[in-house]
């Protein structure tokens, strides 16, 4: 076994052990885009003031009383300019009836929106989010998205993307907005209706559906939709009758406030859509309960904290708002999802010394005050000097240990390699040995070596810091050094 085949199955084994690393760590990552963009229905919509296109500001929150359609867009997305027709004729016919129409353009100047609205004779109101503040905050992850806010402040639907409907079919965020205005909505060849109250979960939801003349014979496919994005076949059917019946079970562990029901007959040239059912879920009313995990640290300026804590006595997953006021006195906050238990992480730079504060709510109860956690006190000083920093680490007998228990390991490697080859079998008569490798081959993988057991004990240091495992803060050290990623 040559030298060369020794020093590449090493590298071989190293790169294997990162990958299951890297996988394992993946699956303790936050929920999916999805799920961040359907959680905020049923919960009162976060507020916002943006720049209005003209001049002034649009307020959401000066709104209340009226239903408001937010369109989440941009100038460069095809599926936007397409939907403008459709939001032009919406607002010229319902905007005396108590509808109000706002569309925020993500990450955009107000100059370059107000081209778009001149070119594209948008006549409703038009914001610029150029910080993308809304976007994070509705966690608003593609283009267009629309929010349909009802009277009281509630997000009531959520669609993402744009289809422009054919044939007969009707855009659902239109029949969303005449429900949450109180209107009839258009009749079509498929109709589906249920009793306008909330469910509970596992309940089994007794839907009607009447379909027209020409439906009757063909297959007709019932959708539900979990999320607000995608649509899955929940039955099918082929209805005899002009009226029947079918019943839709509430998942029991449905993480959202509420499902999307549809159904669809096959035609030529377009298939029949029915209007999208919308079966809201009732929630359990006991008062959240957010713990942090911690009341009070002490770090240096520039430090990253991590704000981390559990929401109990709530359905998960959700949103929490987290308000950070720095020693000045300025407050800024964040949304964050939870996870399927509740927890949450949020991490930030402390950039001042002095005393940092904060506390989390979720986004249900961002007006009570007594919903709120306690306040998460973080003492900032300047940075501390080399010796009080070794001083430091040395106190931490813990992190002695494992340094200590990795160098006898690596000693006990070096002696029982050392015996085995003692205990190889002497060359037999006229072999040659291989040629050894380059110089400066030796040199580099030396190099390597010195490297990761340098950054290996750089990641111990690292992982104790911030309370990480070690492997995980190995895989993110080394990840840094070998791509250039910043703190």
């Amino acid at each position: 076994m040559t030298y060369t085949y020794l020093m590449d199955r090493k590298l071989l084994y190293l790169l294997v052990l990162l990958v299951l690393v890297s996988v394992s760590m993946s699956f303790q990552q936050g929920t999916s885009v999805q799920e961040k963009v359907s959680s905020l229905m049923g919960l009162p919509a976060p507020d916002f003031t943006m720049k209005k296109v003209g001049g002034g500001y649009f307020k959401l929150s000066e709104h209340r009383g009226k239903v408001v359609l937010i369109d989440f867009c941009t100038t460069w997305c095809g599926p936007c300019k397409a939907a403008v027709p459709y939001l032009k004729k919406l607002h010229e016919e319902l905007k005396d009836k108590g509808l109000v129409v706002v569309s925020v353009f993500c990450s955009q100047k107000l100059s370059t929106v107000e081209s778009f609205v001149k070119s594209h004779g948008i006549t409703w109101t038009a914001v610029a989010d150029e910080n993308s503040v809304a976007w994070s905050v509705y966690h608003v992850k593609g283009v267009p998205t629309f929010l349909v806010v009802d009277r009281e402040g509630v997000v009531s639907y959520i669609k993402q993307g744009f289809i422009a409907p054919r044939g007969e079919n009707v855009w659902d965020v239109e029949d969303a907005v005449k429900r949450a205005l109180g209107l009839p909505i258009k009749e079509r060849p498929i109709m589906i209706f249920t009793e306008d109250r909330e469910y509970s979960f596992g309940e089994e939801v007794e839907i009607k559906i009447s379909v027209r003349e020409d439906v009757l014979g063909r297959g007709v496919t019932l959708y539900v939709s979990r999320d607000m994005v995608s649509w899955n076949v929940y039955q099918q059917l082929a209805p005899s009758e002009k009226t029947f019946t079918v019943k839709v079970q509430i998942p029991v562990n449905l993480p959202y406030r509420a499902i999307l029901v549809k159904a669809l007959a096959y035609s030529y040239p377009y298939s029949l859509e029915s209007n999208v059912l919308c079966l809201r879920i009732k929630f359990p009313k006991n008062k959240p309960e957010i713990e942090l995990f911690q009341e009070s640290i002490e770090v240096e300026v520039n430090s990253v904290v991590s704000i981390r804590g559990v929401v109990k006595n709530h359905t998960l997953p959700t949103v929490v708002d987290i308000s950070i006021t720095d020693p000045g006195g300025s407050t800024k906050t964040v949304s964050v999802e939870t996870d399927y238990k509740g927890f949450f992480n949020y991490k930030f730079v402390v950039d001042k010394e002095g005393t940092w504060t904060a506390k989390a709510v979720t986004v249900s109860d961002r007006w009570n005050e007594e919903a709120a956690s306690k306040v998460f006190i973080i003492t900032v000083v300047k940075t501390r000097g080399l010796g009080e920093t070794v001083s430091e680490l040395l106190s931490k007998t813990s992190l002695i240990a494992v340094v200590a228990i990795v160098i006898l390991a690596g000693v006990i490697l070096v002696v029982v390699r050392a015996k085995r080859r003692k205990s190889l079998p002497p060359p037999p008569p006229g072999y040659l040995p291989p040629p050894p490798p380059p110089e400066n081959r030796l040199r580099v993988l030396s190099l390597l070596r010195v490297v990761l057991v340098i950054i290996f004990l750089a990641s111990l240091i690292y992982g104790f810091e911030e309370g990480y495992s070690c492997t995980k803060a190995f895989v993110t050290i080394l990840c840094r050094a070998c791509i250039g990623l910043g703190a």
